[in-house]
């Protein structure tokens, strides 16, 4: 191993490529040792140094090192796909594998770790798990058949989404301010008092019955509208005489009509003077309606001539005496004109 290295340090000393084989056993090691002249381009830095497959010098492990990789294996891969307990650094870059199931990375923005198509991945303002429901084996291995069935779920809180992958979410207090989340007790008491006014509605409508019942209502009603309309037209057609002194209560009747409806309707008055008048009216038929009143004149009675006919009744047969009186004396006249004339003739 010492001369080995005494030509491996001379070759590297004049730049050359070095290659040579060791047998150990069943097993055979192939090191390969790359150098690049850094003066020649500066994009040659990437692979400044490779060393392929060089075996530990504990023979328990396999380092990997070139420009911008690092691996460590602290044994042989299991699987061509699958190393067990594989660390990897790069330039942006931490990873870690664990017996090829777990592998947990973290980077210069953030973190994934994964086990089995289980893990968490933290970037920026966002952190998201994925992952199926619940694990499955059969006979020790993973059953594939299983997660093409069970598709896998998401959960992301980021400062712009919060998805929990169509879970539940237990352990929620009761919301109070209107921002607040409300948990399954609060709906509960909500749908409870939505039940009861929902049954409360139920029972208004069975009271209300149908819609014929509402029609008829409000048929019944505007019939009594209507016999009500004509039975005040009817009221309000009641006129009285004037004030007779001779004759003080007089009576009236009318009728009305409105929407259909017709009322008759009687009255009577009563004048114990000019200046008071005391009614009362009412309907006939088998609606009811009475009214009744007093009207009284006010002011200084005293002045001014009343309009009445047993004043211009009076009025008359004063004018009709001095018109006979008239009358008379022009017949009078006449006489003593006559006498006269036949006078003057006879002379």
């Amino acid at each position: 191993m010492k001369k080995k290295l005494l030509v491996l340090g001379a070759l590297l000393a004049i730049g050359a490529n070095v290659n040579f084989v060791e047998a150990a056993g069943a097993l055979t090691h192939t090191t390969a040792v790359e150098f690049k002249d850094e003066s020649t381009s500066s994009s040659e830095f990437t692979n400044l140094t490779h060393l392929d497959n060089w075996p530990h010098f504990d023979k328990r492990g396999v380092t990997k090192i070139d420009g911008s990789v690092i691996q460590l294996h602290s044994t042989e891969p299991r699987d061509s796909y699958e190393p067990n307990q594989l660390t990897t650094l790069t330039g942006k870059e931490l990873s870690f594998r664990e017996s090829g199931q777990f592998l947990a990375t973290y980077t210069m923005h953030g973190m994934d770790v994964s086990d089995h198509r289980k893990g968490i991945t933290a970037v920026g303002g966002s952190i998201t798990l994925y992952g199926h429901p619940t694990d499955y084996e059969y006979d020790g291995e993973y059953d594939d058949n299983y997660y093409s069935t069970h598709p896998e779920r998401d959960m992301e809180f980021s400062i712009d989404n919060v998805d929990v992958g169509g879970q539940q979410i237990h352990g929620v207090h009761a919301g109070e301010a209107d921002t607040d989340a409300v948990n399954v007790s609060q709906l509960k008491e909500l749908r409870s008092q939505a039940d009861i006014n929902t049954n409360d509605i139920t029972d208004l409508k069975n009271k209300l019955g149908n819609s014929n019942i509402l029609s008829e209502s409000k048929q019944y009603t505007d019939q009594r509208i209507a016999k009500a309309g004509a039975a005040n037209a009817a009221l309000s057609g009641l006129k009285y005489l004037d004030y007779d002194a001779n004759h003080k209560v007089s009576a009236a009747a009318s009728f009305g009509q409105y929407k259909g409806a017709t009322a008759g309707a009687v009255g009577l008055a009563y004048q114990p003077n000019e200046d008071v008048l005391v009614h009362l009216g009412a309907t006939v038929g088998s609606e009811h309606m009475l009214n009744g009143g007093v009207s009284i004149r006010v002011g200084d009675t005293t002045k001014g001539v009343k309009a009445n006919i047993k004043n211009i009744a009076k009025e008359m047969d004063a004018i009709k005496a001095e018109n006979n009186a008239i009358k008379a004396e022009n017949a009078e006249l006449k006489a003593e004109l006559a006498e006269i004339k036949a006078m003057l003739t006879n002379k």
